[in-house]
């Protein structure tokens, strides 16, 4: 019995070496760091925000801690995973997100004019988070069954019928930060997998023309933009706004920062554990941390690049093309939110902000990237295991 007992306990443990091995451990790496740097900067916002919320001082930054966690370990979990269960796993998420977000455009109480949110107490859930990686995986494998079948039309309209009701709820709830990522991510897997010359100008007709009917149906959408355009077009004495005070809190951190816990995003700025942590990153820690951040994320794309190039597999390329240019887009997005370089779209900067959904659903998004990129992975052709 102890001789079998130690025969199963060594053949676990070599399953377990193995399959670390396998992984980009440079991959995981560049997110780790991403994830202590939003452990710093969401500890020293906590004790101001504790105060302003009533809650205690450190409350939030526990709960952001817990979720850091729950989104490793997730990412873990899932990267342990064969290429055919990410694929029918993802198609449950989907669904099960789409029928939640679908409920709440008819049950949810309006949050800032938005219905994104199911509350469970002490926590809310964004359902629409868990789409964008379930759609990158499903979309890429309908366009790597779009490549084997010779460019078989049917499942190129396969993926924009996958698109299009995700697009129309996210539109409905409204979610236009949402919605933008999950376009770039297929129109990048498209671009990879083959885009013909029509359906490029397709594209470069509809996405300006789907921003002006943005602008001329969503309010808010519009109320941004026009800001975005004054910033813009302002000089820097006549500034008052959230942007041009992020970049004078910027400009007062200095190279290496104030410190934790010091300076003034957490009680000037809205949302400066979510939005604007960028900024409240660059105030306590400095600039220099704060390219750092902006170089992790550029290396993260780089790395993932890197590996799909090397497999034969084009289901694996083609989802981890979606899956970073989500990361990376959204992070983008963010930042150049922050610095006033876009317009404001209230997405997350992933794995820094605050936000149970977002980590959660980045810790998929992670687990399926680490599980695309593994060595020695099975099946090196198609999309099956």
């Amino acid at each position: 019995m102890t001789t079998l007992e130690n025969t199963g306990g060594g053949r676990m443990s070599l399953l377990v070496v193995r399959w670390w091995l396998s992984l980009d451990r440079w991959l995981l790496g560049c997110v780790a760091l991403l994830c202590f740097f939003g452990l710093l900067v969401q500890f020293g916002l906590s004790p101001l925000l504790g105060k302003k919320f009533g809650l205690a001082p450190y409350a939030l930054a526990i709960k952001h801690s817990v979720f850091v966690a729950a989104s490793l370990v997730l990412a873990l979990v899932v990267s342990t995973s064969s290429r055919a269960l990410v694929v029918r796993c993802s198609l449950f998420v989907l669904l099960v997100s789409l029928c939640l977000s679908v409920l709440l455009l008819f049950v949810a109480e309006p949050y800032y004019g938005a219905r994104r949110w199911l509350s469970l107490g002490y926590v809310s859930v964004q359902p629409s988070e868990f789409l964008k990686p379930s759609f990158a995986i499903l979309g890429a494998a309908l366009f790597a069954r779009y490549l084997e079948s010779n460019r078989n039309g049917a499942w190129l309209w396969g993926v924009l019928a996958l698109y299009a009701p995700l697009a129309v709820v996210l539109f409905w709830q409204p979610d236009v930060g949402q919605l933008l990522l999950l376009t770039l991510s297929l129109v990048s897997m498209w671009f990879v997998a083959g885009m013909s010359f029509s359906a490029m100008l397709a594209w470069s007709l509809a996405l300006p023309l789907g921003g002006l009917a943005l602008y001329r149906l969503l309010p808010h959408v519009a109320e941004r933009f026009d800001a975005f355009l004054a910033f813009s077009l302002s000089t820097v004495s006549s500034r008052g706004d959230q942007v041009s005070l992020g970049l004078q809190l910027l400009i007062e951190g200095g190279m290496f920062g104030q410190g934790l816990g010091i300076g003034k995003a957490g009680s000037r700025l809205f949302d400066p554990q979510s939005d604007f942590v960028f900024v409240a990153l660059g105030e306590q820690l400095g600039i220099v941390i704060a390219l750092l951040v902006v170089f992790l994320y550029a290396t993260l794309g780089w790395r993932v690049l890197l590996r799909t190039r090397a497999m034969r597999s084009s289901f694996a390329l083609l989802a981890a093309t979606g899956l970073w240019t989500q990361v990376v887009c959204q992070a983008g997005i963010n930042m150049g939110s922050a610095l006033g370089l876009l317009p404001p779209k209230g997405t997350t900067l992933p794995w820094i902000s605050a936000g149970g959904s977002s980590l959660c659903a980045l810790g998929i998004t992670l687990g399926c990237l680490l599980s695309l990129t593994r060595t020695h992975a099975p099946s090196s052709a198609g999309w099956q295991p």
